[in-house]
Parts: C-alpha cells; structure tokens; sequence
C-alpha cells in the first residue's frame, strides 16, 4: 500500500510541478569574517500563490542538511541547531527569501541551498526525504553556487622547528 500512496503522490505532483517552479541564488562565493553578519540571497518564481520555501546547509562530502522552512500562512519552522543565528523572511511580493546568519563561525563555511518545496536527497541509490513525511519528486533545487568561507578572527602563532639534535637526548 505504501508504494501506492507514493507513486500516487507523484504522479499528482508531477504534473502540478512541472515547468512551474524554479529558485535563483546569485552565483559566487562569499567570503566573511568570524561574528560577521551576512545574508544570501534566493529569488523565487512559482505559478501557485501557496509557496513552501526551504534553506538547506551542506558541508563538504555530506548530505545538506535542512536549516528552516517559510511558508506565506505561518513562521514554518527552524531547526533547533540553527534557532539563535539564522532567520529568513518570507517576501512574497518580491518572491524573496533571504537568509540571514548572525554572528559567524568558521563552522558556518558551506555551500547553501534555497529550495522551492520539500527536498529529496539521493544517496547510496536510496531515497532519504529531508524534514517532511512526504516524498515529492518533483522539488526545485539550485545549483551549488552560494559557497560561505569564513576567516578565523584569531590566528595562532606557528611554533619554531626545533633541531633534530635538540629533540634526541645524549646517552
């Protein structure tokens, strides 16, 4: 039955999907400092008024992982990791949806991905749905174009090399 339900959910989905949705992000890297703030930028175009938009994070060599969610009737939702730090507006006369990440750390550097509807990751030839119970196939993602690098505040000092003779006690 549970296949059913899903290649039904689907096939209605594909057809209401299709050439419809799409989301920009400007392409480039960014590049900012430690307590920085920055906002990256996600620029919709949908033929529905009832638009589900999601921000993803995704680190080097790993599956992106959902940050929060706007919809036009409610908040939506953040995860709990990114609460204190990161929010996004919900415009949608402008069909915006910028983020905004507060008070910057190293850990933050990644690429960030604005989608249009729930996201569906592929790994390993298994499906895993991200933060919703619903597999929709048909969601929009962009390119991999907005990369954070961040800059350390603080540097440390390399320490001299010492001697090899230095290092070797005398017996």
């Amino acid at each position: 039955m549970e296949k059913w339900v899903i290649m039904f959910f689907f096939t209605a989905q594909h057809f209401v999907c299709w050439g419809q949705d799409r989301v920009e992000q400007p392409p480039g890297e960014m590049t900012a400092n430690e307590a920085d703030q920055v906002t990256l930028t996600c620029n919709y175009t949908t033929k529905t008024t009832n638009v589900y938009l999601f921000w993803y994070k995704q680190l080097s060599n790993k599956s992106p992982t959902f940050i929060l969610n706007k919809y036009p009737f409610s908040e939506g939702t953040t995860e709990s990791d990114f609460k204190k730090r990161f929010y996004a507006k919900l415009d949608t006369t402008s069909r915006t949806v910028p983020l905004m990440i507060k008070n910057l750390r190293v850990s933050d550097s990644a690429v960030y991905y604005c989608a249009l509807r729930p996201t569906v990751t592929e790994t390993h030839s298994t499906l895993i749905q991200k933060h919703t119970k619903l597999l929709c196939l048909c969601s929009k993602l962009s390119p991999p174009t907005n990369h954070l690098h961040l800059k350390p505040s603080k540097f440390t000092k390399k320490r001299k090399k010492r001697k090899k003779s230095e290092d070797t006690p005398l017996l």
